[in-house]
């Protein structure tokens, strides 16, 4: 689970990475982490 601040950083590492090596995986992340900003929420990752 990650807050706000911790989104920004994702973010942040993310958009660091050539845009030519982003995957549509990657892309929707940062689209789902701009989004808990805009709502002051988190966003939870849940898998194996």
């Amino acid at each position: 689970m990650l807050n706000g601040y911790q989104l920004h950083l994702l973010i942040d590492e993310l958009e660091r990475l050539p845009a030519d090596s982003r995957t549509e995986t990657m892309r929707r992340i940062i689209e789902a982490a701009r989004h808990a900003i805009r709502l002051r929420g988190y966003l939870y990752f849940v898998g194996d």
